[in-house]
């Protein structure tokens, strides 16, 4: 009953962004996204503590700036998403900005699989549905939400105009056929893992257990990897950054290029959420898991942190 609930709220939500104009919804978004800030103190209180680790050198009244937009961006991402699905090719282009996209056309070139390495910045729902539309249909990695009718709505939504989503949970498979049929993946490498699923690498000069799936695919198979992100620029309008490829390290050494490369591709989404640090989802509590005793019959690999020094050179963004 309570799952149903939530899903006919979410209704009523989505049929009161798609009531109203464009630019008018966005602006609702913004101020439903600034209420919950003030009502969800635990929340706002993530929020600004992770700012005050990030950020030691602003001073506070900026910080609650940079949480207050935070709020306001995930605000517009969801008045975006109620409404993508009636946005067409034409509308896309005439909203959307590119920067990089011979950077992409590049990628393609190479005759490999692609993974665009991304994050909760800017407008990640929309970026995904905007590749689709533009002919580039790609797999979308998710974490299923936990109310199932809200879920099946949701991939509803993400897949419409042609993109599949495939389960967080059980993904690899997937992922590495998908890979190897030269099809387009987007990993959002951004989020808290367990201790047994990660890395501890530098993330804002503190340490963050990131996933080590991505480093592990790439030095099992031959793919591309380049970061994509989809910013808001103001006035209904965004910026699609892409950047160069990123290149691997293989050493040879298995464990020890996985840990340098998921602690290079984590430096490289830093980059660019220190551009755009207001739009980034700051509620995540990305600093949850910290190192602990383990019993190594708990995870398969030895390298539990990376402590070595990165190449930035040659890296886009960094």
């Amino acid at each position: 009953m309570k799952d149903w609930l939530i899903y006919l709220f979410l209704k009523l939500l989505i049929s009161f962004f798609k009531i109203l104009p464009r630019q008018s919804a966005l602006k609702a978004g913004e101020t439903l996204a600034i209420i919950v800030y003030y009502l969800s103190s635990r929340h706002r209180k993530i929020t600004l503590d992770n700012l005050s680790s990030a950020y030691k050198d602003i001073d506070e009244k900026k910080r609650e700036g940079f949480a207050k937009s935070s709020f306001k961006n995930l605000g517009r991402v969801a008045a975006e998403f109620a409404r993508m699905t009636s946005y067409n090719r034409d509308f896309i282009e005439k909203i959307i900005d590119i920067e990089g996209w011979e950077n992409f056309e590049e990628a393609k070139k190479k005759g490999k699989g692609i993974v665009f390495l991304t994050g909760h910045l800017g407008n990640w729902e929309l970026m995904a549905y905007s590749q689709s539309l533009r002919g580039n249909h790609g797999n979308i990695i998710a974490r299923p939400l936990d109310n199932p009718v809200v879920e099946g709505f949701v991939q509803k939504q993400r897949s419409a105009a042609g993109n599949r989503v495939i389960a967080k949970k059980s993904a690899l498979k997937d992922i590495i056929q998908c890979l190897r049929n030269k099809e387009h993946v987007g990993i959002l490498l951004d989020q808290n893992v367990a201790q047994q699923e990660g890395i501890f690498v530098d993330f804002f000069g503190k340490t963050a257990c990131t996933s080590f799936g991505l480093a592990m695919l790439a030095l099992k198979i031959d793919i591309t990897i380049i970061p994509v992100f989809l910013v808001y620029t103001g006035h209904g309008r965004y910026k699609q950054l892409i950047g160069k490829e990123i290149e691997i390290q293989k050493t040879g050494d298995f464990e020890y290029d996985m840990a340098y490369n998921t602690a290079l591709f984590t430096k490289v989404i830093e980059s660019y959420i220190r551009k755009y640090p207001e739009q980034w989802f700051w509620a995540h509590r990305r600093w949850k898991t910290q190192p602990k005793e383990m019993k190594w019959k708990e995870r398969n690999i030895k390298i539990r942190k990376f402590e070595g020094t990165l190449d930035l050179k040659g890296i886009d963004n960094v």
